[in-house]
């Protein structure tokens, strides 16, 4: 025991003395029994022995104050899981149970233990701090351990162990629909389910990250969405909507950025851009196509009754609503071509799986005649390909003459003149009939006479 300092001063024709004295941790002499203070003063009277009334007892204990075990950020509790290979990191502070100050270094010992693992010796500051830091391999008690080196203290109270749990098993996707996007779509509502078994997860809200591909290029910007919690448990579900301008390519791509209690992050497909989930995007649209036409009757004649057979085709998705097909020529008008329609019929589901068509002509043109058969003419069936249209070139000739009497370049003149030959035929005959008639009764007036 080592008196550092002391210090007489007077108040009131009363004199104190301040004293102030540090026994070491290997001060044995006292014991844990109270004792006495006793003074011994010489002054120019001679010495004098002073008992000021003072008890006092030594106290060596030593004990952990302000523990902490942590992993990362995350302060650890009795009972927390954690994913194996967590760094964990031991922070604490070792002083005197009597006194808030720290024992000297070399009286105590301080050391880390962890299940399955050798302890790790730290040492502590001059302050009586520590730090130091292990890897979870295994459950079980996590603690600080400390020993006293010199003197007879204890430790006092024991440091409690803290007992984690060990989580190996990452969350991972066991299912998401739809499979499938449709092309031009515009928005898509995903859902997913998550399996997380031990330390549940860190999130009710999941952060989605998505992207359209062609083959290996990457169409677009990233769309971004946040899937929320719809069902919990073992096995959530989570649902996010996701909006985008009109996507295309082959396929969207989307992963996940979630993780468990424990700290491990999401595994498996959807973990990560390089291991996504996949939604083909696919056309479900329909898309009409005339493939061919051919007349039936060759040469065309003008005014003489025609068919052309089209070989059509739906080259997307099934449809089953009736749609029109119109069929005209481009015609020369001011300098301009205009298309001039002839007519407009009704194509059925059943005509697109015969991929048969035959349209009626009777051709009122001479010549040179570009034919535009348009398929969905009224442009109502929204498809993945608006080319509807197919041209034929045509060469119309004129009508026989008959008998080189007349000529016609429509069969409605023909009949028109025929009608008025005859009409003049039956004219004549009666005339005469009546000329015919007059002459027998002058005959038979001229008898009388």
């Amino acid at each position: 025991m080592t008196i550092e300092s002391s210090s007489l001063f007077e108040v009131n024709s009363s004199i104190y003395l301040n004293l102030s004295f540090m026994a070491s941790p290997q001060f044995e002499g006292v014991g844990v029994e109270d004792r006495d203070l006793t003074f011994k003063v010489t002054d120019s009277s001679g010495e004098q022995n002073y008992d000021p009334g003072v008890i006092w007892h030594f106290n060596p204990d030593i004990m952990l104050e302000n523990f902490t075990l942590n992993a990362g950020n995350r302060s650890l509790i009795e009972g927390d899981y954690i994913a194996e290979g967590t760094t964990l990191t031991f922070t604490g502070k070792v002083r005197f149970v009597a006194v808030d100050l720290a024992p000297p270094s070399y009286s105590y010992s301080v050391s880390l233990e962890a299940p399955q693992d050798l302890p790790l010796a730290l040492k502590p500051g001059e302050d009586g701090w520590f730090s130091g830091n292990m890897n979870a391999i295994a459950s079980g008690l996590y603690r600080v351990s400390l020993g006293v080196y010199a003197g007879n203290g204890i430790i006092e109270p024991t440091p409690i162990p803290i007992r984690l749990q060990i989580d190996d098993q990452a969350p991972t996707i066991i299912g998401f629909e739809p499979a499938m996007v449709a092309m031009n779509s515009t928005g898509l509502i995903l859902q997913f389910e998550l399996q997380e078994i031990d330390a549940g997860l860190n999130s009710e809200n999941i952060p989605v990250t998505c992207i359209a591909k062609s083959g290996l290029s990457t169409l677009g910007d990233e769309i971004i969405g946040e899937a929320t919690l719809i069902i919990g448990g073992d096995i959530s579900r989570f649902v996010v909507n996701l909006s985008f301008e009109t996507i295309r390519g082959d396929y969207l791509e989307c992963w996940f950025d979630v993780g468990d209690n424990a700290g491990n992050p999401i595994g498996g497909e959807g973990s990560a851009q390089t291991w996504p989930i996949r939604i083909s995007i696919e056309e479900t649209r329909p898309d009409f196509e005339i493939i061919s036409a051919n007349v039936f009757s060759q040469p065309i004649i003008l005014g003489q009754k025609n068919s052309i057979k089209l070989d059509i085709s739906n080259q997307g998705s099934k449809y089953n609503q009736q749609i029109n097909l119109s069929f005209g020529a481009n015609t020369l008008v001011d300098d301009r071509i205009v298309f001039e329609e002839i007519e407009t019929v009704i194509i059925t589901a059943q005509d697109f799986e015969n991929g048969i068509v035959v349209i009626k002509w009777v051709p009122d043109w001479i010549g040179e005649l570009e034919l535009v058969i348009i398929i969905d003419s009224d442009n109502v069936v929204d498809e993945s390909s608006e080319n509807n249209s197919f041209t034929l070139d045509v060469y119309i000739d004129p009508a026989p003459v008959d008998d080189g009497f007349f000529s016609s370049q429509s069969s409605l003149v023909m009949t028109g003149v025929v009608t008025l030959l005859i009409g003049c035929i039956v004219m004549l005959l009666d005339a005469l009939r009546r000329r015919e008639s007059g002459y027998e009764e002058w005959i038979d007036e001229e008898d009388e006479d």
